[in-house]
């Protein structure tokens, strides 16, 4: 359980980043990263080493907080995307240890996949070939992740995986379609938000 006080300094935190990021100030990474740190630290507060699922869970947040270090240079989106990738396979991994049922996994992976698909679409003319494949195999990474924590029936874990997976809209939206405030306004408290509540899981 995340107590109040620890709540209203993630908030005071993430208002801080939207604040940096509205006006441009260099120091936007520091926020970002201590928002980063947060659900480290909640994951370990909730015993994640103490089981097989929480060490999954803390290996998929690991590698995201790396993703977010990375993607705070301008020039490594590359390598961010493969940070992330392969923390949502960390996260895969995790929810296979909870049990998956095939007809939550297919249903929330086929899913996500068609709604990649449109996304991809809309993406396709602004990516060079080798980003193109990059894309396209991180949304079906995405697929996998999602279906993964469908198939575990649990609302607690499919849910925030789903605005996990959402989130990555406002990051494409804002890398390859549209620079705006507004991908940043409700893309970075939506992706706060999935994985601090992924790291009450485990």
């Amino acid at each position: 359980m995340i107590i109040p006080e620890f709540a209203i300094l993630v908030f005071t935190v993430l208002a801080a980043l939207l604040y940096a990021e509205a006006t441009g100030r260099s120091w936007k990474l520091i926020p970002k990263m201590a928002l980063s740190s947060g659900f480290l630290l909640v994951a370990w507060d909730h015993g994640a080493i103490d089981s097989v699922y929480g060490r999954w869970i803390l290996v998929a947040l690991l590698l995201s907080w790396a993703g977010d270090l990375i993607l705070g240079f301008d020039r490594a989106f590359l390598a961010g995307l493969i940070s992330f990738a392969t923390a949502h396979l960390a996260y895969v991994v995790a929810f296979q240890t909870s049990g998956v049922g095939l007809a939550g996994f297919l249903t929330g992976g086929l899913a996500t996949l068609a709604i990649g698909l449109v996304v991809f679409g809309r993406l396709r003319p602004h990516l060079s070939d080798r980003l193109a494949r990059a894309v396209g195999s991180y949304i079906v990474i995405i697929g996998l992740m999602v279906g993964a924590a469908a198939g575990t029936g649990m609302p607690a874990i499919w849910l925030p995986a789903a605005a996990f997976a959402v989130s990555d809209i406002a990051v494409a939206r804002q890398r390859f379609l549209r620079s705006s405030l507004a991908n940043k306004i409700w893309g970075l408290p939506l992706y706060f938000l999935a994985q601090y509540a992924l790291a009450t899981t485990v």
